[in-house]
């Protein structure tokens, strides 16, 4: 038993042939274009997402992730006035904040209670 086609049926797929034939679509210039095609299309994606990826900083509100730093003092106590707020420009030897000088008075007058002159050995 042979199950081959017979060429009648074959017939209305000759002038589809034919035509892609003309337009040069044949296995061999199908498989050439494909070869060529589709690594170059791989490249020109590959190419765009490099160089739109990640390359340059954008920012939506400008601002610049800069170091924040803790302020402290020699002293303890309570702060009375701040002078800046944030994101102001601050230099050197500027006055970003006062403490309540209440406690250091307070502080000075128990030292100078509590302090007794040193005995001279010339005194008597």
């Amino acid at each position: 038993m042979n199950f081959q086609p017979s060429a009648q049926e074959f017939v209305p797929a000759k002038p589809w042939r034919q035509r892609l034939r003309n337009m040069g679509f044949t296995r061999r210039g199908l498989r050439k274009r494909l070869m060529i095609g589709v690594p170059l299309l791989v490249a020109v994606i590959a190419c765009w997402l490099w160089f739109s990826g990640g390359r340059y900083v954008s920012t939506d509100n400008a601002y610049i992730h800069a170091p924040k730093l803790m302020v402290s003092s020699d002293v303890s106590g309570i702060v009375s006035d701040v002078l800046v707020h944030e994101g102001q420009t601050v230099h050197q030897g500027d006055v970003l904040f006062r403490i309540d000088p209440e406690q250091f008075k307070i502080s000075l007058d128990n030292a100078k209670a509590h302090w007794r002159r040193p005995r001279s050995i010339f005194s008597q």
